[in-house]
């Protein structure tokens, strides 16, 4: 298949869905609707459509703990507090003939067997020193955008947990209203609808006020009965680095990445890393299969 060429999400024609997102529609209709009617029953996220690394059945869902994504990391990092650094960001990744020998970061080099990186791929590239290998990376593109996370009273807005806007005159493309398959994301009586915006960095999206952006998606959410009369505000995520743009000149390159590196002990993982639009739960198993990769790795004989 063809990559669609994804300039923008407001003025972008896809004629083909690129091979990373076709792969991710793995059932057919009939089981799709029926994890739906699942979800709406038991008020579960079920895992639908881009869950790869667990079976998609009434029994696998999509979860976000309370207190946040980043409880699962401080969980992980309990029992190795010596051995973590915080505020210590890596400048430079080095390589000799092939293989990861160290980091430099904080003014001194670290020698290291093997280097775990969660960075923006093209950023990625520009860490790595002793190689060109990476050097392809450097084309990759990121969609930026920004969130606008809209509090209201009530809850039951949407028709489903998420909802595709195809209106083009509205500034927003999808509609999320997660307390309707997670509760626990908004208190009693309260839900958080929220709205994803495509942009640029530095255009009139990216640079307007919480305020305005709330306003401007209030007006084009009319459908909703007394939506004005129960709105309690807006606070907006802005992030730089959203989503892969998937382009035919470099298509050979991604499909590379999802092989290797190129580089010995050099493990990509993550949604940034693995440049692909994993859901929190692939993530997690993904980055959990690599490391265990990585082990067995370090404990193999040598040849």
């Amino acid at each position: 298949m063809a990559i669609p060429l994804l300039e923008s999400w407001s003025g972008a024609r896809a004629t083909d869905l690129a091979p990373a997102v076709a792969t991710v529609l793995n059932h057919s209709i009939g089981h799709t609707v029926a994890l739906k009617i699942n979800s709406r029953l038991r008020q579960r996220a079920n895992a639908i459509g881009y869950c790869h690394e667990l079976p998609e059945t009434r029994y696998v869902w999509h979860v976000y703990p309370t207190g946040g994504v980043s409880l699962l990391c401080k969980r992980l990092a309990a029992e190795l507090e010596s051995c973590v650094d915080l505020e210590t960001p890596v400048d430079r990744i080095l390589v000799d003939e092939g293989r990861v020998v160290g980091v430099h970061a904080n003014g001194r080099e670290i020698p290291a067997a093997a280097v775990v990186s969660t960075a923006p791929v093209h950023i990625l590239s520009r860490m790595v020193t002793g190689t060109d290998a990476l050097r392809p990376l450097a084309r990759f593109r990121y969609r930026p955008m920004v969130f606008a996370n809209l509090r209201f009273t009530g809850r039951g807005y949407l028709p489903d947990t998420m909802l595709w806007t195809p209106d083009e005159g509205a500034p927003f493309f999808r509609l999320t209203e997660t307390p309707l398959s997670m509760p626990w994301l908004a208190p009693s009586g309260h839900t958080l609808i929220t709205a994803d915006l495509g942009c640029d960095v530095g255009d009139a999206i990216w640079t307007s006020s919480d305020e305005e952006l709330g306003e401007r998606c209030l007006q084009h959410m009319s459908w909703i009965p007394n939506i004005r009369q129960r709105y309690l505000g807006c606070r907006v995520v802005r992030s730089a680095v959203a989503y892969p743009v998937f382009l035919n000149e470099y298509e050979q390159d991604r499909q590379a990445l999802a092989r290797s590196t190129g580089v010995e002990g050099l493990y990509s993982v993550g949604r940034n890393g693995e440049f692909a639009h994993w859901l929190m739960e692939d993530v997690y198993w993904r980055s959990l299969n690599a490391m265990r990769q990585l082990v067995r790795d370090r404990l193999a004989p040598a040849a």
